[in-house]
């Protein structure tokens, strides 16, 4: 048992003791402190007014010279004082008179103080000496200090008497209240000890009159009180426990349930990521081959068709997983412009609408009149987003529709509240997969990989993408029915970067020919838009003669009313008839050869958009018969350039030559920046398309030094960069450098035709005169 220590009680009398008599010994030896210095200050204020009134009395007796009067005064002030010893000194040092005991007064008369068994002080004597000249002397005066130090031993021994007194009462009065509060304090702690042995909580302990016991004993009951509760608590949680400890062992097997499912996800997806690449890497390998054992051109121009959209997918493929890891490391940004949304989304639907070529599927796209023209958007990310969403309806619908509509549902002047629609007719999503399509490396179930091939990226980026606008992405969706996705967006209007649209004559109409209600809708939003009355009839048969300033917009796939159209819409002035076929992309040489024979006006796009159709009407008063689709880019119709192109990949070389030289181009090619330069200086170049990267000198530093050799002759050439870095960051430090311009490898024809007619020199080419040297990179 462990032994105990001193009992409270004594404890806390030795304490207040100790305190108490420290108190006192320091109050008391404060107290003495200040009397010494009292009594002390007291006796140096006495002898020095004396010994300024002797220092008065005794000047004259000074500056006459007379000794024995000075002494004589002294005699009569030792007399009548309790000076000891008093004498006045020359400003010399020398004494001039002495009275009383010499041995008391120092050697020195500047010492001053409690010396010895005396307090010795001094005071100045100004005279004037025997020249009348001004001197000062000293009166010293020396007084015993006996009566001081016996009135300081009778001051400490009452203090002494005193403090024992007080330590005396405090002693008693500590007994009794000591007494008096521990009282209580031992019932308690006996009332806590009987709880500790018997652990009966209900137990309480008596009250007590003291304020401070007595909250001590409220706390106590008041703690036994939580215990008592607690303890019911405990007894009614016991039973639940097991539950909860059932529940938490569920929601762990769920967990882990949810990791593997995550692990076999990726675990798929590196499965369907390596067949992805593998596809179109086999197909681009395997004909190739075939390309090059055969001297047939059709077959190679096949061959070659399949190649490209092989190079698409993989292309595609790799966009989507560089995609995902700038968003899943933070680094994608947006880069917003003017936008015209109704151009954005024809650039999102066309290229796709090759895809329902082997499909019974109609694509069709509703601009809401109440939409602005042009908002100031990433135009980039969100045609990226539209063609995600479009894409994966019109791969999931093998028949019936995708439909495609922007309307604005609120907002204010400055920022519209938008909502892009897109809905078809597919397979649906099962409302337990939902959410699931928007996680990266998921598709809606395992048998989707399967059937319509995909890396189960594209929702999750385009979720990720819209987020990143600000705005949500949700779907609808009845399996065996379609899916409908809606992407809300709040985007500031702003004027379109495009040319307005041309002004209709008065009176101008429509009549639309056509069994799809899809496409009458589509129509009709674009009649109000223009502000075009629009009638609708499913047979040509039924439609009677076009008045005049209206046109037939025939639907394409019905080709055996052409002879009706002709009735009805017979030759204007020009031979032409105001007659428009509606058709799609891959239709086009087909519908050009029926406006020649039938003599129609032309044809319009699906889907039709309403810049194309009103462009289309303007023109109508000029329009001739309809010739078939040329088969090459009016960009091979411009005057030819001498291009030099600067490039170290052998492949890329011979790629980009033959691009240009097909096209009727003179293409000089550049190893390395260097060569670049040099090439440069000889001079007779229209255009600069340069790599970035490049050995010896690099893409950035070569056009760094060709706009350093401009400044001087105050001329510039176009640099175009052609770069596989396509971050945000490259982009800037191209543009930095002074290039005018940046295409991304894979290297697209359409977009280096379209840098090489916005750049080429208007008219005859002017060439500058080139400078003597090549340009050197100086400081």
């Amino acid at each position: 048992m462990r032994r105990r220590g001193p009992s409270l009680r004594r404890r806390l009398a030795a304490l207040g003791t100790a305190t108490t008599l420290a108190a006192f010994v320091w109050t008391a030896f404060d107290a003495w402190h200040g009397e010494a210095a009292t009594q002390a200050q007291n006796q140096r204020d006495k002898l020095t007014t004396l010994a300024d009134m002797v220092a008065l009395n005794v000047r004259s007796g000074v500056e006459f010279d007379g000794t024995d009067d000075v002494r004589s005064f002294l005699e009569r002030v030792l007399r009548r004082t309790e000076v000891t010893a008093a004498a006045v000194h020359l400003a010399s040092g020398q004494r001039f008179a002495v009275s009383g005991d010499v041995d008391a007064l120092p050697a020195d008369p500047g010492v001053v103080g409690l010396r010895g068994d005396h307090w010795v002080v001094t005071a100045p004597l100004p005279y004037n000496d025997a020249r009348g000249e001004p001197a000062l002397g000293r009166v010293v005066v020396a007084a015993p200090s006996a009566p001081y130090h016996a009135h300081m031993r009778s001051y400490l021994g009452r203090l002494v008497l005193a403090d024992l007194a007080a330590l005396l009462l405090l002693g008693l009065a500590t007994r009794y209240l000591l007494g008096r509060l521990l009282r209580p304090l031992a019932a308690l702690v006996e009332t806590t000890d009987r709880i500790r042995r018997t652990e009966d909580w209900s137990l309480r302990a008596a009250a007590a009159r003291d304020v401070e016991t007595g909250a001590l004993v409220e706390a106590l009951n008041a703690m036994l009180a939580v215990i008592q509760e607690r303890d019911a608590r405990l007894a009614e949680h016991a039973g639940k426990l097991e539950q909860q400890v059932a529940e938490r062992t569920r929601q762990l097997a769920q967990a882990l349930a949810s990791a593997e499912q995550a692990t076999r996800a990726k675990s798929t997806f590196v499965a369907n990521m390596s067949h992805e690449i593998r596809t179109p890497l086999n197909a681009i390998l395997g004909m190739s081959e075939l390309a090059s054992e055969t001297e047939n051109t059709a077959e190679i121009r096949e061959y070659l068709q399949v190649i490209r959209g092989a190079g698409n997918n993989l292309l595609g493929v790799l966009s989507d997983v560089l995609d995902l890891a700038k968003i899943e490391s933070g680094r994608l940004e947006l880069s917003p412009v003017p936008t015209d949304l109704e151009a954005l989304m024809l650039d999102a639907l066309r290229p796709l609408s090759s895809r329902i070529q082997s499909k019974d599927l109609e694509l069709s796209f509703t601009i809401d009149p109440a939409v602005a023209p042009a908002y100031q958007v990433d135009d980039v990310r969100l045609r990226q987003v539209l063609t995600n969403v479009i894409g994966n309806a019109i791969k999931f619908t093998a028949r019936g529709f995708v439909r495609v509509q922007a309307s604005r549902i609120g907002g204010d002047d400055a920022a519209h509240e938008l909502e892009l629609t897109v809905e078809d007719s597919g397979v649906g999503i099962p409302k337990d997969r939902l959410e699931a399509v928007f996680s990266p490396f998921t598709q809606a179930d395992s048998t989707i990989t399967r059937r319509f091939a995909g890396t189960g990226l594209g929702l999750s980026i385009t979720r990720h993408l819209v987020q990143l606008m600000g705005g949500t992405i949700t779907a609808d969706s009845t399996e065996g029915r379609g899916s409908t996705f809606r992407i809300r967006l709040r985007l500031p209007p702003c004027a379109s970067p495009l040319p307005p649209l041309p002004t209709l004559p008065a009176g101008t109409g429509l009549v639309l020919v056509s069994r799809s209600p899809t496409l009458a809708a589509s129509l009709r939003c674009i009649g109000e838009r223009l502000a075009l009355p629009l009638d609708v009839v499913t047979d040509a048969a039924a439609t009677l003669p076009l008045a005049p300033g209206r046109y037939l917009l025939a639907d394409e796939r019905d080709p055996d009313a052409d002879a009706g159209l002709a009735q009805l819409a017979p030759t204007g002035a020009r031979g032409v008839r105001p007659v428009l076929l509606l058709t799609s992309f891959h239709d086009l040489p087909i519908a050009a050869a029926r406006c020649h024979q039938h003599r129609f006006a032309g044809y319009v796009p699906k889907p039709v958009s309403a810049r194309d159709l009103a462009v289309r009407l303007a023109a109508l008063g000029d329009a001739a018969p309809a010739a078939p689709a040329p088969a090459a880019d009016a960009a091979t119709a411009r005057r030819p350039l001498r291009i030099l192109v600067a490039e170290d990949n052998a492949v890329n070389q011979k790629l980009i030559e033959r691009i240009l030289e097909r096209d009727g181009h003179t293409v000089v090619l550049a190893g390395d920046g260097q060569q670049c330069c040099d090439a440069w200086a000889r001079g007779g170049f229209d255009l600069v398309l340069m790599d970035m990267q490049m050995p010896a000198v690099s893409g950035l530093e070569a056009a760094v030094r060709i706009r350093r050799a401009e400044s001087r002759t105050g001329q510039r050439i176009p640099i175009v960069a052609l770069t596989a870095n396509t971050t945000p960051e490259d982009r800037n430090a191209c543009l930095h450098a002074g290039m005018d311009d940046v295409l991304s490898k894979p290297i697209s024809v359409p977009r280096l035709r379209a840098a090489l007619r916005h750049y080429a020199p208007p008219g005859t080419r002017t060439d500058a005169p080139p400078p003597s040297t090549p340009p050197q990179d100086t400081p």
